[in-house]
């Protein structure tokens, strides 16, 4: 089981760095001579090839043991091992399960969808538009698209898997064509000097399940899920070492395995009265499953939608973001939704779409799981580029 870790950090470093040149935006918007300039323009969508990612938090207490050396490093990985090994396996069995209604194939084809039926929709006039639509695979064609605009798509499973977010990012790049920042700067930071003509991020935050109460029901549920996690791990129950007849008060009972000892510890944390954001994950991932993955496509459509829309309307924006903004609601849908052009900080100029009615944070941890089915897919086309000698960027 291969883990992927994402470092949350990386994005306050990014701001730790614009802070020592002067921080601004991330986005990077079209001027208005650019936009008419582009009119029709290519759109190349970045497959994704981790589905949907189920993220968890990862214990790491390496830096604490480094001190005491060797052995307090030992101790520490013994440790982070242990206490990875239930919310890590169970972000696994979660991915693994969205699968089955959400290879990476239906969510590039959901994406292409949407995009292909704006460039029907669209009226005529000046501003960019849609020319063609195309998918790219970067570990097979890892170089940028020349005048083009690239989207690039994630998804990922809340740690309680109440929620999934979907986050896009569009860039357009021209090599005949030179960036200028629109931000001001005492001396400008070589980030600013090159790179792509345009660059923005596009966020949807998807429909919320709520937490399950814990009733005896809701206990037996989590029971089986847990029993269900560990035959899909090892092929078959763990069983007590000292199961089978029974044996003489004489006999000398049989160290227990330690798979049968684990399974037992989440069994019995299962029966207490306090839902973990483990446990509740295991209960509702079944929920975005119902009814053949209904709920889950349908947040996943909506997702699309929202995206290809907002990324035509901003690349036809020429306003340059402030950090210092307020942001301001630009769509205000059924239900309570709304979408948000962000006015502040790093992300000024981001749009992202939220529910309404929220009243509890929910969480997204340092580290994701991808299914398996997914990572072998990865494996194939890296095996496929090594021997094009595809070198990946």
């Amino acid at each position: 089981m291969k883990t992927r870790i994402c470092y949350v950090a990386a994005a306050a470093a990014l701001l730790g760095a614009c802070a020592s040149v002067e921080p601004h935006p991330s986005k990077r918007p079209l001027t208005q001579a650019e936009i008419s300039q582009l009119s029709d323009t290519n759109f190349a969508l970045v497959e994704n090839n981790e589905g949907i990612a189920t993220s968890w938090l990862m214990a790491d207490s390496s830096a604490s043991g480094a001190q005491y050396g060797l052995i307090g490093a030992l101790v520490s990985a013994s440790m982070d091992a242990m206490m990875n090994a239930g919310p890590g396996g169970r972000a696994q069995q979660a991915a693994d399960d969205l699968a089955t209604v959400a290879l990476t194939d239906k969510l590039n084809k959901s994406l292409q969808s949407q995009f292909d039926a704006m460039k029907i929709s669209q009226q005529p006039g000046g501003g960019v538009r849609i020319a063609e639509v195309s998918t790219v695979q970067k570990i097979l064609s890892p170089s940028t698209v020349n005048d083009a605009v690239e989207v690039t798509i994630s998804y990922t499973l809340s740690e309680d898997a109440t929620a999934i977010n979907v986050v896009a990012t569009a860039t357009y790049n021209n090599s005949g064509m030179k960036y200028a920042t629109p931000y001001k700067f005492k001396s400008v930071p070589k980030d600013e000097l090159s790179g792509p003509i345009y660059r923005n991020s596009f966020v949807y935050e998807s429909n919320r399940f709520s937490l399950p109460t814990l009733t005896p029901e809701v206990k037996q549920q989590l029971v089986d899920a847990i029993q269900k996690k560990w035959v899909a791990k090892t092929g078959s129950l763990p069983v007590s070492a000292n199961a089978g007849p029974r044996k003489s008060r004489f006999s000398t009972p049989v160290k227990e395995s330690k798979d049968f000892e684990d399974m037992t510890k989440e069994i019995k944390a299962a029966n207490d009265n306090t839902l973990s954001k483990e446990e509740a994950s295991a209960l509702l991932t079944g929920e975005w499953l119902k009814s053949g993955g209904a709920p889950l496509l349908h947040e996943l459509e909506a997702a699309d939608a929202f995206i290809a829309k907002y990324i035509i309307a901003d690349l036809n924006n020429p306003a340059v973001p402030s950090l210092e903004g307020s942001d301001q609601v630009v769509e205000q849908l059924e239900g309570g939704r709304t979408v948000r052009l962000v006015g502040a900080g790093f992300g000024a100029g981001s749009y992202v779409s939220s529910p309404g009615g929220l009243k509890a944070v929910t969480t997204f941890g340092n580290a994701v799981q991808i299914a398996d089915v997914h990572r072998k897919r990865i494996q194939e086309l890296q095996d496929t580029a090594k021997k094009q000698g595809v070198k990946a960027k």
